[in-house]
């Protein structure tokens, strides 16, 4: 059985809606997970004992947090990357893929929802990013 650390993942995106593609793993020391949601409707009915829900046929991949230290010195460091969030209706996605293993990657258009940079006494300055995954999400065997 195969197993992979930290090490193994590589996390590519875009630096503004529509523009160049980052790797930006080396930023990052924690991320949400890549996860897929089967959307459902309630189907519980009087003298159920328990809770019922059926798929409504759509499904949708959950927000996407990143931390990590703050960096503004690099052109395409987190906080060239994450200073503007996408705010305006005509803004395009940032596309992201994320490497887990040898050779499975999670592909979806985002949305940046929030960053936000923390400082705390005897630590160091780190950040906090939100992506909103948007329309289909794929697996595939490649980063393209």
């Amino acid at each position: 059985m195969a197993k992979y650390g930290s090490g193994t993942v590589t996390i590519y995106l875009e630096g503004a809606p529509g523009g160049t593609s980052y790797a930006i793993q080396d930023y990052i020391l924690e991320m949400g997970g890549a996860k897929i949601t089967s959307i459902t409707e309630p189907t519980t009915a009087f003298g159920d004992s328990w809770e019922e829900h059926l798929p409504v046929g759509m499904s949708k991949a959950e927000p996407i947090s990143l931390t990590g230290f703050f960096d503004d010195t690099a052109t395409s460091g987190p906080h060239a990357i994450f200073k503007d969030v996408d705010d305006g209706t005509t803004d395009d996605t940032r596309a992201l893929v994320v490497g887990f293993g040898n050779t499975r990657y999670f592909h979806c258009d985002t949305r940046l929802t929030s960053y936000e940079v923390v400082g705390s006494v005897g630590k160091l300055t780190r950040f906090n990013a939100e992506l909103l995954p948007t329309g289909t999400v794929t697996w595939t065997t490649s980063t393209s």
